[in-house]
C-alpha cells in the first residue's frame, strides 16, 4: 500500500463452529468478525473477556433510530468490540456519536457484494465527516473513501460468483487497491488446516 501499512487479514466465523474455529486461530489471528450468524452460535462476549489480545468487528450492519444506534455502539465500546458495521448515512452519523472518546471504529456498508458493480446511474453512498472506514466489495476499494478500506469475500485467486459474491478479488491484489482489512471466511473454517489457510491468506496480503 502507498502509505506502507499491509492488509489485514479478518477472519469471518460463520461457520457451523465459530467458537472451534476462533480456538484454531487465536494465536494467529488479530481480527474477527461476527455476523448475525455467529452471534446466535455462542456467547461472544465470554470470547471478548477471555480473548484481549484479539479485535472484534460485529458486523450487524447498524440501521435504527438514531438513539437506539448511538447507545448500541457505546455498549458495543464498552463491552471491547474494536469495529462496528452501519448501514445508511443517518445510522452511521448517530454511531460515531456513541463512538465519540472510545476506540471503536464505525465501518459504512457502501455497495452489498451480492450486487454487480454500480452504473454511472446509480446514487453515490454519502458517508458523513469522521468516518473511519468504509465496507465495499474489491471492484469499488480503489478511491473508496478515506480512512479504513475493508473487502469482503476475499479469495486466493478470481473466481467466478459463488456463495453470495458477486465475483470474488484476489488476496495478492489488495495492497495494491489500498485495502486495509480483507474479509475471508469459508476458505479458512471449510479447510482441513484452518491455520495453514490463514498463513497463506497472510502471506498473500502482504
Amino acid at each position: 500500500m502507498e502509505d506502507g501499512r499491509l492488509t489485514e487479514l479478518i477472519v469471518a466465523l460463520d461457520g457451523p463452529d465459530p467458537w472451534k474455529t476462533f480456538w484454531f486461530l487465536r494465536d494467529e489471528i488479530l481480527w474477527y468478525k461476527l455476523g448475525p450468524q455467529a452471534i446466535v452460535s455462542y456467547n461472544f462476549t465470554r470470547l471478548i473477556q477471555e480473548s484481549e489480545r484479539v479485535k472484534i468487528f460485529l458486523d450487524l450492519k447498524l440501521v435504527d433510530t438514531k438513539h437506539t444506534v448511538r447507545e448500541a455502539v457505546r455498549r458495543f465500546a464498552y463491552a471491547g468490540i474494536a469495529a462496528v458495521s452501519t448501514s445508511g448515512l443517518d445510522a452511521t452519523k448517530a454511531a460515531l456519536e456513541g463512538a465519540e472518546g472510545t476506540p471503536i471504529k464505525v465501518w459504512q456498508w457502501l455497495w452489498p457484494t451480492d450486487r454487480d458493480p454500480p452504473t454511472e446511474h446509480d446514487p453515490k453512498p454519502t458517508v458523513p465527516y469522521g468516518l473511519h472506514g468504509v465496507i465495499c466489495p474489491w471492484y469499488a476499494a480503489r478511491g473508496a473513501y478515506g480512512g479504513d478500506v475493508i473487502v469482503p469475500g476475499v479469495r486466493m485467486s478470481y473466481a467466478s460468483p459463488h456463495d453470495g459474491h458477486c465475483g470474488v478479488g484476489a488476496a495478492s491484489t489488495m495492497p495494491e487497491n489500498g485495502v486495509t482489512h480483507a474479509v475471508v471466511g469459508r476458505p479458512i473454517w471449510q479447510a482441513a488446516d484452518p491455520v495453514a489457510a490463514a498463513r497463506e491468506f497472510m502471506e498473500a496480503l502482504r
